[in-house]
């Protein structure tokens, strides 16, 4: 497992309207932890994305994006997973 943790550091409500998986290989993760979209953060407050690689898939060769849409930018931001 590994933790992405999402921390609102502005003065305004962190709207998160998507958070998912994209790309070929999007099936062999998984997402947990406490962050499910949509989801409203207060200035200061957090939350946690848990990512699992599925145990059964061929580890090393694996790549995916998970992909957070939000009132922060009008891009999503994305970070690149391997495994």
């Amino acid at each position: 497992m590994q933790p992405v943790v999402i921390t609102n550091t502005g003065d305004a409500t962190l709207d998160i309207s998507y958070i998912g998986l994209t790309g070929a290989q999007a099936a062999d993760f998984t997402i947990g932890g406490t962050c499910a979209s949509p989801v409203s953060l207060a200035p200061g407050a957090r939350c946690r994305i848990d990512l699992v690689m599925k145990a059964a898939v061929d580890v090393g060769n694996l790549a995916t994006t998970l992909a957070i849409e939000s009132n922060a930018s009008a891009a999503a931001t994305e970070i690149a997973l391997t495994g």
